[in-house]
């Protein structure tokens, strides 16, 4: 094996490009598209109604170091206000707003990601440094480098605050 790992190194091979699917969607008029770069993915959310849910499957490849999540409306404009969201893998649980943006609420799932994956208070792990931000195109949630390794689905919910 690390013959050839050296050897895909040596080569100057790119790593397998991740692939995604999504699936899950609360809203089945809703869309979420990728657009990945070598260390980053861009996750475009498209939401009829400002509030809605779905989960992101890491098919085939690995999580890019980067990943973003732009929420935004099915005519372009951006959210205003993130009233909510929530992501959850087989690990982790995280929830917040536009105003815990870079102290986002996390709690760890047991071993075998049992459970509803909802957040216990005296369970928590501690903060995220999430970064909410809003932009004139929307509102971008940008996770911590590396923070989806090891997990193969992602589960997002939102809530816009001025939902339609």
């Amino acid at each position: 094996m690390l013959v050839f790992t050296l050897a895909l190194l040596a080569s100057g091979a790119d790593p397998v490009k991740p692939e995604f699917s999504y699936t899950d969607f609360s809203r089945p008029a809703d869309k979420v598209a990728a657009s990945v770069e070598k260390n980053k993915v861009v996750f475009t959310v498209t939401s009829t109604r400002g509030i809605g849910g779905a989960t992101i499957n890491l098919k085939e490849g690995a999580w890019p170091r980067e990943v973003v999540i732009l929420l935004t409306y099915e005519d372009g404009k951006g959210f205003k206000s993130l009233e909510n969201f929530r992501l959850a893998t087989d690990r982790v649980v995280a929830a917040g707003s536009i105003k815990s943006s870079g102290k986002v609420p996390f709690a760890f799932l047991g071993a075998k990601g049992e459970g509803e994956k909802e957040m216990v208070p005296d369970e928590s792990g501690g903060t995220l440094d999430i970064k909410i931000v809003q932009t004139d195109k929307a509102i971008e949630l940008r996770f911590p480098p590396n923070l989806l390794n090891g997990s193969k689905l992602v589960t997002l919910s939102w809530i816009d605050a001025y939902r339609r």
